[in-house]
């Protein structure tokens, strides 16, 4: 079940990337963030008693998390296309991939986390880094010029 949740909350995050066409690409993956940072702040705020309206709004605010960070990432590569040249863009993506590398190690101890030191802090740094993201993206310029 949770295997098909995750895959429709991927889908549903590809599918938001249609606003890319209708409004600025910037606009658009600062919102994505910055819905990601708040429904994964959402997902820490739920109280922890296990009833079935709790666990309800954990797996959504979850999901739509997910799909959020689904689409940010999705339109985060359209919006590199758009303004950074090709020179400097082959340079970034393999700092973001060695980045990602290194995330990708780190991202099974922040979910130890969870029982060592506190439930929500995963969820509460995974809101801080897309909120980070968020504020970074803000200071970008919209578009490229070679002026």
């Amino acid at each position: 079940m949770m295997y098909f949740l995750s895959s429709v909350s991927e889908t549903l995050g590809y599918l938001c990337c249609y606003l890319n066409d209708k409004f600025s690409r910037k606009k658009v993956l600062i919102f994505f963030f910055a819905l990601s940072s708040c429904f994964c702040v959402g997902v820490a705020l739920v109280p922890s008693e296990s009833n079935t309206l709790n666990t309800v709004l954990v797996i959504l605010f979850a999901s739509v998390g997910k799909a959020m960070a689904s689409a940010a990432y999705n339109s985060a590569y359209m919006f590199t296309i758009q303004v950074y040249p090709t020179h400097v863009r082959n340079r970034l993506v393999s700092v973001v991939s060695c980045s990602s590398r290194i995330g990708s190690l780190v991202a099974p101890q922040i979910n130890l986390l969870r029982s060592l030191v506190w439930a929500p802090l995963p969820y509460i740094i995974l809101s801080a880094t897309s909120l980070v993201a968020c504020v970074c993206t803000f200071f970008l310029p919209d578009k490229y010029s070679i002026n």
